[in-house]
This record gives structure tokens, sequence and C-alpha cells, in this order.
């Protein structure tokens, strides 16, 4: 367990978590333990760390990819050329930009929280998952589901309407007993 660049064996990782793809030679991975953002290169087995200096060194800070911190992020998801992060134990998701190897806060207050608009807050997203301009974020400790725009970064609450949870509107083949 580490944060070790390198080739196939050569790499060690450090509990990854979320892994996305970027549709062409490049898969992305949340590895928590080191609170790092890693790469692996598709064609050439080369495992490289976006963000992220060791085990257990972690932080709170945006910027340029060598100067920023991340705290145990899990949830990991590529969109039209951005990566988006749960950063769960500094309670926000941010965006990292591969072009320009940067990362900033798009929604969070870096505090645990519940609270939807353009100060949204979390208390430790982990899971996301985008349609369209919607990144969906699975608020682990406010046991939600919320949606971040990405067009105006507003957050919401997704509701759940109890017969939804319970099936009432499935076919009867659907419906678990």
């Amino acid at each position: 367990e580490d944060i070790l660049d390198g080739r196939g064996q050569d790499a060690a990782l450090a509990q990854p978590s979320g892994i996305t793809f970027d549709g062409k030679d490049t898969l992305y991975f949340a590895d928590s333990e080191g609170s790092a953002v890693r790469s692996l290169d598709i064609d050439t087995r080369e495992v490289r760390t976006l963000i992220g200096k060791g085990l257990f060194d972690s932080g709170d800070k945006d910027g340029a990819w060598q100067d920023a911190r991340l705290a145990h992020c899990l949830g990991i998801h590529y969109l039209r050329g951005f990566v988006y992060v749960a950063d769960t134990y500094n309670h926000k998701v941010r965006v990292l930009d591969p072009a320009k190897k940067t990362v900033r806060t798009i929604s969070g207050t870096g505090r645990g929280g519940f609270r939807d608009g353009t100060a949204g807050a979390f208390y430790e997203p982990d899971g996301l998952s985008a349609v369209g301009n919607l990144l969906y974020v699975a608020d682990t400790d406010n046991h939600a589901v919320r949606v971040l725009d990405l067009t105006d970064e507003k957050l919401r609450t997704l509701p759940i309407v109890e017969r939804d949870v319970i099936g009432a509107d499935l076919p009867e083949s659907a419906r678990m007993l």
C-alpha cells in the first residue's frame, strides 16, 4: 500500500475506490488512503499520480496539481474533458482540469452540513454519476442523493418519495418481497 508511480507491477496503490474512463486511453481513479487522484494509461500501463503526495498526507487546497490536497476521496467521474471528484473528508465536490492541471472546489464548504443552493453543503460525499449537465452525488452521511447542476453549480436534494422506495409503481414481477 503506497503511492508509487510506474508500469504494471512497479506501481503501488493505496485503496483505490472510484474509477472512470475518458473514452480514449486513460482511466482515472480515486486512491483514497493516499488522498490521491491517479491515472492509468491503457496502452502503456503507466500509473501516474495527478494529485496526492503519500499515505495519510491529506489536506484541503485547490490550485495546481502539485500543490493541491484532498482528503480520502472516493467517487470520481469523467465528463467532457473534466474529472469530478468526491473529496469525502473535506465534504466537497471538486473538478480537475487535465488540460490546465488544476483542481477547484465546485460545491461544499469544507465542513459537514446539509444545504442546497450555490453555497451547498455535503456530509461525506461518495459516489458520483452524471447525466447531461447534472452530477448526482451520494451524500453518504446525510443519507441523501444530491444533484449538482454543472452549468450554474447549484446543489439540490433529489426527492425520494416513499412509494418509489417500496416499489408501488413497479410491475408485480419487479417488486421485491
